[in-house]
């Protein structure tokens, strides 16, 4: 009862010194109530499409209050690349959270989290060494991939025609994909990494950012009353610690054993940080950057294009057709494989368009007073990318809620070019952008094209296939389908 009765005082006093002291944006945005602003006026599961229905009403640009908060919401394509691109400095900061400062280590000590600054670019530099999304490195990854895409498979196979909701064996499968690239082995996926890997994955779900605990991020002094979210953030801190503890123990030792160049993303910050170009925390910042960030995400859009496949059978049959032309039944698919796969590539381009699992980003804060979108924007102001709103702006996709390939063909069905495609930025631009972009590529054309190479895939009852609009998913950490059902059939060529 006691933190409930301190939270409303607070939430009280908050709001009376900034009426007294604060003038706020000079920007417009919908009218909400005292002390709360608008936060119960969002839909908590979809504020995405609660803003895209605002920016119909204010524009382009507008604020919300949150509390004793305002954030400024973009859009459209136009403002989000002034922001992100043509002033990618000035927006390249990220807004202090009491969670994020106290699961990232060192409080910023990663790549998602940090302000743009020297730190940062070292930071991303070290982090790309050790991906080697390039050259030999890419063949890596693809190899990682192919093996576990190949067990997927198998064990979708295993169900033998019997119903079953894939998610759990696609998250296994990009989970262990990260594992086998960060760690540089191959994981049971009985074996105790893996089980504290998911449950790292699902605590970030339930007290992310679009999460519980949103009241510590106002509020801190709330851990001292036995706050349920707090425990549970407490408990994912020890068990980041026990696991990457143990990965760089291994890590040195395998290290220890050969003279040539490193074989994983562990081992290659495990030397920079001997080498003192990186400290212990920012080591463990990176790792789990790497993990998260490449892992929620592919799952997340993975499970939605399945959804696709048993909704729209001509698509798949299409995906198949281009498979069997370049590819056929005698090997596995390679990622040099897609440059003569335009079909495919635009489906994965559409469903990153359609799902838009990202679907407001990672928050942004101006690093000096500047503006955007003709409105001032003081240094330190809070703003957040509806990429769901690019996405699905009718001024560039004509029926932007309907799945349509031919958005990313051109009239002579080859794909059109990354310049050309406007609107669309599901991995980020500018200086804050993906960093595992060219990694995500490859697991997402080796799985989509792995899968369909063997299987054919239909819903649960063919007359009426799970509802795929991705405005009803699971809003978490990522925006996600809940439970659905498929099942698969080895395919007759």
């Amino acid at each position: 009862m006691l933190p409930a009765i301190l939270f409303i005082l607070s939430l009280i006093f908050v709001w009376i010194v900034k009426k007294i002291l604060w003038k706020g944006l000079d920007i417009p945005g919908p009218k909400g109530t005292p002390i709360f602003g608008n936060a119960f006026q969002l839909d908590q599961n979809a504020p995405f499409v609660q803003f895209l229905l605002w920016s119909r009403q204010y524009g382009s640009v507008f604020k919300i209050q949150l509390f004793n908060e305002e954030v400024v919401v973009l859009n459209d394509y136009d403002v989000i690349k002034e922001a992100l691109l043509e002033k990618s400095g000035d927006f390249a900061g990220r807004p202090s959270s009491w969670r994020m400062k106290f699961i990232t280590p060192g409080g910023h000590e990663d790549i998602i989290w940090r302000d743009l600054g020297p730190d940062l670019k070292k930071l991303k530099k070290i982090a790309h060494s050790g991906l080697k999304q390039f050259g030999d490195g890419m063949d890596r990854i693809t190899s990682l991939a192919s093996d576990e895409i190949q067990d997927c498979i198998t064990r979708f196979r295993s169900n033998n025609g019997v119903p079953f909701d894939p998610r759990e064996l696609v998250g296994q499968c990009i989970i262990n994909i990260m594992i086998g690239l960060v760690l540089g082995e191959n994981v049971n996926k009985d074996s105790v990494d893996f089980k504290l890997m998911c449950y790292m994955l699902d605590t970030m779900d339930r007290c992310g950012a679009a999460g519980m605990g949103k009241e510590l991020d106002m509020f801190p002094w709330l851990r001292f009353f036995g706050n349920s979210s707090y425990k549970i953030l407490k408990e994912y801190n020890e068990i980041r610690e026990r696991l990457l503890s143990s990965w760089i123990q291994r890590s040195e030792y395998k290290l220890s054993m050969h003279t040539e160049e490193a074989r994983s993303v562990t081992e290659t910050l495990l030397q920079h940080y001997k080498l003192g170009n990186i400290t212990r925390n920012e080591m463990h910042g990176v790792l789990i950057d790497i993990l998260l960030g490449g892992i929620v995400t592919t799952e997340s859009t993975l499970k939605a294009f399945l959804l696709i496949l048993i909704n729209k059978p001509e698509v798949q049959k299409n995906i198949q057709r281009e498979i069997d032309d370049c590819i056929g039944d005698d090997r596995l698919p390679t990622f040099k494989d897609r440059h003569n796969m335009p079909y495919t590539e635009a489906a994965i381009l559409e469903i990153l368009r359609y799902s838009t699992t990202s679907t407001l980003s990672i928050p942004h804060k101006a690093l000096c007073d500047t503006s955007v979108g003709g409105y001032k924007i003081p240094r330190g102001t809070v703003l957040w990318m509806n990429i769901w709103g690019m996405h699905h702006d009718e001024k560039y996709f004509d029926d932007p809620y309907e799945f349509k390939v031919e958005r990313f063909l051109d009239k002579n069905g080859n794909l059109i070019l990354a310049h050309d495609r406007k609107s669309f930025l599901p991995f980020g631009v500018g200086k804050r952008e993906c960093l595992g972009e060219a990694m995500a590529k490859v697991r997402m054309f080796l799985f989509v094209t792995g899968l369909l190479q063997k299987l054919e895939i239909v819903p649960e009852d063919i007359n009426n296939p799970p509802d795929p609009d991705p405005a009803k998913f699971v809003c978490a950490i990522t925006n996600q389908p809940g439970p659905f059902n498929i099942v698969v059939k080895d395919r007759r060529n």
